[in-house]
């Protein structure tokens, strides 16, 4: 395996990068949370692209360039305007989510300690109403 490439998880649409130790998350808008907003990265579907240079063209940032015939995006000069998911009849620009492991797995561990509170609450409940 390239230290370049992302593996993917199974269940759920995302993927890790052992070389840059960072996990992309596939969300869609409406389950997007604020705290994730500063994450968001539009990305090029390159296996959807086909060339067409529409979205260099009508990108306002002039962020997205053709590189053999596909479009990439540089993550520096795009502002997330959303112009170019919206020119590209292909659906080869989505939105990707980036976050570090530790942020993940906070919340996790936050996600572990709700759960364990509300499976004591539901125990509580079971018992009173066996009584």
């Amino acid at each position: 395996m390239h230290g370049d490439e992302w593996l993917n998880f199974r269940g759920f649409g995302g993927q890790y990068s052992p070389k840059y130790n960072k996990i992309k998350l596939d969300v869609p808008p409406c389950r997007r949370g604020a705290s994730l907003l500063n994450y968001i990265m539009l990305q090029v579907r390159k296996e959807l692209c086909i060339g067409c240079g529409q979205c260099a063209i009508n990108c306002p940032q002039c962020a997205i360039v053709l590189y053999w015939s596909k479009a990439e995006i540089d993550q520096r000069r795009c502002v997330n305007c959303y112009r170019c998911v919206q020119i590209c009849q292909q659906g080869a620009i989505q939105e990707e989510i980036q976050i570090t492991v530790e942020p993940l797995k906070d919340t996790i561990a936050n996600l572990r300690h709700e759960i364990d509170r509300l499976i004591m609450r539901i125990e509580k409940l079971e018992y009173k109403i066996r009584k």
